[in-house]
């Protein structure tokens, strides 16, 4: 080590630039020379997303699990509910972004670095009521601007089917919008006022009657938000807009949407509960008039019917099982899980691909979800009846298996069997924290 210590900071620099993640992480942690060369040279920054997995929320499950490549290190896994303080102790995720996870009430962790800390309590009573209005947190954090990080709560009108006239004729979303954030560099919620540009998507009455699956992205500073309809909200500007829906899309049969961050920017990905037919689209903001531009179609149904049946390839992704683990009293055939054969790093390029050129006879009829998008990679994951996991890629149709993603005794835990939210889990491993708990 004395030697490394004298090493010039060029050299240095060049040497720890080398190192994979963990390990860079671990030699900030050396001596506080190693730590300024890092930080001054942004080399954590530097280094790319890693996928560590994606964290599952499943109905009846009190614990949000994690399917995933199994991995040495304890840090990433969601067995991070172990040191956090009782009332987060069954807490589940309900959002992520960029390493950090908020959690149900007012929790945010950083699972790679053991960090956490609460949000104020309570929080600020909203401007909309509660009769028609329902409200979502969502947390915005990047490491690369800054080791703070906002959480903002952006109400969702939805209609019933008996409404006050006066309810059915408010314009929606209003403008201004008043909505409340929370900031770790001043630890205080403010109630923040945002003008639209743009039109407004139109009144509540317009809005659709049956429920709708909400998603959310942070990228280069913006909220994009999908509440039935899309918003951008620019929290430097104090402006919102609000995003058209795509025209090629069929609304009466869709049965999931997913906005997510991709390799080329904001991505809009559905699947047709009728045919399965995945389409995605990326957000063209190069002019005032953001819309959708369609960019991929695939028959994934087709695609998965035509897959070989090869012995070796069975996926090296698990699930983590933490609520079944969680409960191995009660289960006679408890037993651990085993680390893979072959390492643990995932190739998201080569490993566990599947032919799907010889078909297979028969009728496949299996429900197909989306669980999220590579955060580098024009990939898409999706899943087969709960059942598999698989990575589509979508420039070249190339098909991977990830693995059995089936929790373990999943029916002693629910009696309707659905994915409520998914989120790909990019760890982030500086030790900046603006609450250290």
């Amino acid at each position: 080590m004395d030697m490394a210590m004298e090493l010039p900071d060029d050299l240095l620099a060049d040497v720890l630039r080398r190192l994979p993640p963990h390990s860079l992480a671990a030699a900030r942690c050396v001596h506080s020379s190693w730590r300024a060369i890092i930080d001054t040279r942004r080399l954590m920054h530097l280094l790319p997303l890693r996928l560590a997995g994606i964290l599952i929320n499943f109905n009846g499950h009190n614990l949000t699990e994690l399917f995933a490549r199994p991995t040495p290190s304890p840090t990433v896994s969601a067995k991070f509910h172990q040191y956090l303080p009782d009332g987060a102790r069954d807490a589940i995720v309900m959002d992520h972004c960029n390493g950090l996870l908020l959690l149900e009430g007012g929790y945010v962790v950083n699972p790679a670095t053991r960090q956490w800390a609460t949000l104020p309590s309570p929080r600020p009573p909203c401007r909309y009521g509660e009769k028609h209005f329902c409200y979502h947190e969502y947390i915005m954090f990047d490491p690369d601007v800054s080791p703070h990080y906002e959480v903002l709560v952006v109400p969702e009108a939805y209609r019933r089917e008996t409404l006050e006239p006066r309810v059915e004729e408010w314009e929606w979303p209003p403008s201004p919008m008043l909505l409340h954030a929370f900031s770790s560099r001043t630890n205080r919620w403010e109630e923040r006022s945002f003008e639209r540009r743009g039109e407004a998507f139109g009144t509540i009455a317009d809005l659709p009657l049956s429920d709708n699956q909400t998603s959310v992205v942070y990228w280069h500073g913006h909220l994009y938000v999908h509440h039935y309809f899309f918003m951008r909200i620019s929290l430097s500007s104090s402006k919102y807009q609000v995003i058209k829906l795509p025209q090629d899309i069929n609304l009466s049969s869709v049965s999931q949407g997913a906005l997510a961050r991709s390799e080329k920017g904001v991505y809009l990905a559905s699947i047709d509960s009728y045919t399965a037919r995945l389409q995605v689209w990326i957000l063209d903001e190069s002019c005032a008039c953001l819309e959708w531009v369609m960019k991929y179609r695939a028959d994934i149904r087709h695609i998965l019917s035509h897959r070989s049946c090869n012995p070796k390839v069975h996926g090296s992704w698990v699930m983590e099982d933490i609520n079944y683990h969680s409960y191995h009293d009660i289960f006679p055939d408890y037993k651990e899980q085993a680390p893979p054969e072959n390492g643990f790093e995932w190739d998201s390029d080569n490993e566990d691909v599947l032919d799907t050129k010889d078909k297979i006879e028969g009728e496949y009829g299996q429900e197909i979800y989306i669980i999220g998008f590579h955060p580098q990679k024009e990939v898409v994951f999706l899943c087969e009846s709960l059942e598999r996991g698989f990575a589509y890629h979508l420039s070249t149709s190339k098909l991977q298996e990830l693995g059995n993603m089936y929790p373990t005794h999943y029916d002693w835990f629910a009696e309707g069997y659905n994915i409520e939210s998914s989120f790909p889990y990019t760890p982030c491993r500086t030790s900046e924290f603006p609450a250290d708990n």
